[in-house]
């Protein structure tokens, strides 16, 4: 219900209704819906989280990295499209910054940053970029039925991170082919 409407309009009847429990048993977990909706938000994150460092845990490049965890995300939404829209919808309501599925995005982007290979401002610019185009893209892929659609996509995002980033034309957009291949197709 949360991938699909905002907080707001779903109501713990709405809630204990989907669920098959009584409102009792939902108050023994949670003090109220904000709560539910962070928990359910947290796993969905986790998920994609354990996703991405499955991928990217042998690749020491932050370019690479970067863009193919971002590869993996618009994998993970279209397996997990319920949990995708729930990830991509955290963004617009701001809890994005200091989130731990961003921590890797800020470590690689200031490891890029120190070893001369982005050309950001700062580290806050760089996550701020890549996240802002990862969920417009994140956004648009759950748009998408087609996977080829979502492979071209992701391999035209990924080489715009690194552009954004400060990575050579060239090399961004050979990066980006890869990322796309063994993020989103394997």
């Amino acid at each position: 219900m949360f991938s699909e409407r905002p907080i707001d309009v779903v109501s713990i009847d709405d809630i204990v209704q989907a669920a098959s429990v009584g409102r009792g048993s939902f108050y023994n977990h949670f003090t109220d819906k904000d709560e539910f909706e962070r928990e359910i938000v947290a796993e969905a994150r986790r998920e994609m989280e354990t996703a991405i460092q499955t991928v990217i845990a042998q690749e020491t490049d932050p370019a690479r990295r970067i863009v193919l965890g971002f590869c993996v995300s618009l994998r993970f939404a279209h397996e997990h499209p319920a949990r995708g829209r729930l990830v991509a919808r955290e963004f617009i309501y701001g809890r994005y910054m200091n989130s731990e599925l961003n921590a890797g995005v800020l470590a690689d982007v200031s490891a890029g940053i120190l070893a001369g290979r982005f050309s950001v401002p700062t580290a806050e610019i760089g996550v701020l970029t890549v996240l802002g185009l990862a969920n417009a893209a994140l956004i648009r892929s759950l748009e998408l039925t087609d996977l080829l659609a979502k492979i071209t996509l992701g391999q035209q995002i990924a080489a715009a991170i690194l552009r954004a980033l400060g990575v050579a034309s060239d090399e961004a957009f050979g990066i980006g082919a890869y990322a796309a291949e063994a993020g989103i197709r394997n």
